[in-house]
């Protein structure tokens, strides 16, 4: 299992939009698009993590505590008239950019 893990990350680091120096992610996360995933240098990202990236940037010198998820898009709930379920791919789409020299707590 682990080794599948270890392979899911290889193929997602070569897929990525842009990668610094000295990334390190964890072998238990996932990232979703990772074409749309821009990391910078020395980054850490703890245990199970879930990026869902729409174009998503990290900056340099950032570390992630477990459990982290990141999701560029919405359910759009605004519509009045209209069950969650009927407009349920019906999506608000939005960059998240994390600056530089941020430290984000484990979930």
């Amino acid at each position: 299992m682990i080794v599948l893990r270890w392979l899911y990350n290889i193929i997602s680091y070569s897929r990525l939009k842009s990668v610094g120096n000295n990334v390190r992610l964890s072998p238990w996360g996932s990232i979703t698009r990772p074409q749309e995933l821009e990391i910078g240098s020395n980054v850490f990202i703890a245990r199970h993590y879930n990026i869902s990236a729409r174009d998503m940037k990290i900056g340099n010198d950032v570390m992630i505590g477990p459990r982290f998820m990141a999701e560029c898009d919405d359910h759009k709930f605004d519509s009045i008239g209209h069950t969650m379920y009927s407009i349920q791919k019906h999506r608000k789409i939005a960059k998240i950019v994390i600056e530089n020299d941020v430290w984000i707590g484990g979930n």
